[in-house]
């Protein structure tokens, strides 16, 4: 009897349904990251906090939950966490040390000093903190790899034999260590670039208009006697792309297909 009362219970549960409104809006991932976030130790099992997108309210993480994983939550509470100021070229890194480095500790001291760039703030951070109706205990995370296990197991955690020596290879950890070493890496040229200063100029003709060449080059065969400039003369926004002739005097103004002006004054 016991076992049929508790078969019903559990199916009516898989069954149960919601008892608020469920919203009409789609979340598509991984257009949406929420990321769960280590409890404090102030706070009871009873409570988890998200970080979530800026555009995410409070109907759409209790609608995630519950549809995603079938967690009701009582209530939500959400708060929007500013970021400092900071210099578009950083400067955030020791410029006396190696940059390359991926221990070396940032110096948010030397912004002022070394970083370069337009003041902005980036955008803010979004959490929400829910309230269970079963707690839920945050697991621990799984022990780091040892040096043993790494030279057995091969640089990808996934050698013969030695897969089930890795505590974190479940959770893709040698991957995760391979991406994050290859930004902190790349963030770090960037820095040193940025105090380096650095940066490929662009050549005269990708940024500089045709007219302005042509009347450049008119200024300097005036200037070196090649042209002698009469009343009349076509100026650079009227020579184009193709300068005013191949130079030398003459009695009066020529165009640039090398035409006589009408007109022109002798």
């Amino acid at each position: 009897m016991a076992t049929k009362v508790a078969a019903a219970a559990k199916d009516a549960a898989a069954n149960l349904k919601p008892n608020f409104r469920v919203g009409g809006t789609k979340v598509y991932l991984p257009d949406h990251l929420v990321r769960m976030l280590p409890p404090r130790r102030i706070l009871s099992p009873q409570f988890a906090t998200f970080q979530v997108p800026l555009r995410f309210n409070k109907l759409d993480l209790r609608d995630y939950l519950f549809h995603a994983y079938g967690v009701p939550v009582r209530a939500v509470r959400a708060w929007i966490t500013p970021q400092r100021p900071r210099r578009r070229y950083g400067g955030d890194v020791n410029p006396s040390g190696d940059a390359a480095d991926p221990d070396n500790a940032p110096y948010t001291k030397d912004i002022v000093r070394f970083g370069r760039g337009q003041w902005y703030r980036p955008q803010p951070i979004k959490r929400m903190m829910v309230e269970l109706l079963e707690p839920f205990v945050y697991p621990a995370p799984p022990p780091a790899t040892t040096t043993t296990t790494t030279t057995t197991a091969g640089s990808d955690g996934a050698g013969d034999g030695a897969g089930d020596e890795q505590p974190r290879k479940a959770w893709d950890y040698a991957l995760h260590e391979r991406l994050a070493a290859g930004q902190r890496l790349q963030d770090a040229n960037q820095r040193r670039q940025a105090h380096e200063k650095k940066f490929r100029m662009r050549s005269e003709e990708d940024h500089v208009p045709a007219f302005r060449v042509a009347l450049a080059r008119q200024a300097r065969e005036l200037v070196r006697g090649e042209r002698t400039w009469q009343p009349g003369m076509p100026t650079g926004s009227d020579l184009g792309g193709g300068g005013g002739g191949s130079g030398g005097s003459g009695d009066g103004a020529q165009t640039t297909d090398g035409q006589p002006k009408s007109g022109g004054q002798s």
